[in-house]
């Protein structure tokens, strides 16, 4: 999740760089389709969900009162459980980015890999968050 968040917005920079270095014939659809820079928008969005929960259960827990849990959930936890259904959601769109990336060659070799490892990964979360309890709001 942590390389998937810090590539896009390497690549954002890099696109840009090479636009202004370029003449301004240039044009960012000649070089990859829009489905490919659509692909990793959307691996960044999902990773940046998933760690923005991580990090924010963490800090919910060690800033929130344990005595407040056994009356109620506070409210930045109930905020915080909607996070993961969003980006459950949009981990579902995630393996058709993967197919159409090594179908249409969108990337190099290892592009295409690192992005269904993250598919993958992303894909394995899931489960990962209903065993605990954390997909939805069971309490």
């Amino acid at each position: 999740m942590l390389t998937t968040f810090w590539v896009f917005p390497v690549r954002v920079l890099i696109r840009r760089f090479r636009q202004n270095s370029q003449s301004s014939n240039f044009q960012a659809s000649e070089n990859q389709p829009e489905k490919a820079n659509l692909a990793w928008m959307l691996a960044g969005i999902v990773s940046s969900l998933y760690l923005i929960f991580l990090i924010g259960m963490v800090l919910a827990l060690l800033l929130t009162d344990p005595l407040e849990f056994i009356y109620e959930v506070p409210t930045p936890v109930i905020i915080l459980l909607s996070i993961p259904l969003i980006a459950a959601a949009l981990t579902i769109a995630l393996p058709i980015f993967s197919f159409l990336a090594w179908t249409n060659n969108y990337w190099s070799f290892l592009g295409r890999l690192h992005y269904s490892i993250f598919t993958l990964a992303a894909l394995m979360f899931i489960p990962f968050l209903n065993y605990w309890n954390l997909l939805g709001f069971r309490f």
